[in-house]
């Protein structure tokens, strides 16, 4: 059925089965089947199962995945699914598919999967990102969501600069704001940096832009 079923549904619910079972050799064949098969949906469906998977055959799976997906409507899923697992391997087929350069949506996601590498994430190429602006403000957004994951101090800094007036462009301000509240919600709950984000949050109740 993985791979002879003639409709999508079947393929996916395959798949989802096999990732299901937890063994080696189903996930092998899920990974085997990815290759060949023509549709983008069923591979999206397949990533987003794999990323519930806890083997190791499914971080090598999803970085393989990360490098050889090449339509724009599956990318963004297969990079956030990679983003379940934190491996040396996913991060570097992460970076090596930004180095190639991505549409923006795909770009953002890769920097949230990279974000959620926590300590291991690529902090000074994130922080490139969050302050620079991008169109729509796609990837920007993106970086910032990632800063957030990273939980790391230097992050909070950025944001906090992001999210005053004129810090971001106006597309990426409210996920700066978004971000910021995620990581701060991460300090303990009496220190002083947590009570200065609060502070500034309430301040940007009274900020003329709506969404922000």
């Amino acid at each position: 059925q993985l791979t002879e079923a003639p409709d999508v549904i079947g393929r996916i619910e395959a798949g989802r089965a096999l990732v299901a079972g937890g063994t080696r050799a189903n996930l092998e064949a899920v990974r085997a089947a990815h290759r060949a098969e023509p549709f983008w949906g069923v591979r999206e469906a397949w990533a987003k199962a794999m990323a519930t998977s806890r083997e190791t055959a499914a971080i090598e799976a999803l970085a393989e995945w990360v490098a050889l997906e090449r339509d724009p409507r599956a990318m963004a899923a297969t990079f956030r699914a990679a983003g379940a697992f934190r491996d040396p391997r996913i991060r570097e087929a992460l970076e090596a598919r930004l180095d190639e350069g991505l549409p923006y949506h795909a770009t953002a996601a890769a920097y949230e999967a990279l974000g959620a590498q926590r300590e291991n994430a690529p902090l000074e190429r994130l922080i490139s990102a969050a302050t620079a602006p991008s169109p729509y403000g796609i990837a920007q957004s993106g970086a910032f969501r990632a800063l957030a994951d990273t939980r790391r101090r230097r992050a909070l800094d950025v944001l906090q600069d992001a999210v005053a007036p004129g810090g971001a462009p106006t597309e990426a301000r409210p996920a700066a704001v978004g971000a910021l509240a995620a990581l701060a919600a991460r300090q303990p709950r009496e220190s002083r940096r947590r009570e200065r984000v609060v502070e500034l949050l309430m301040d940007l109740l009274r900020d003329p832009e709506e969404r922000v």
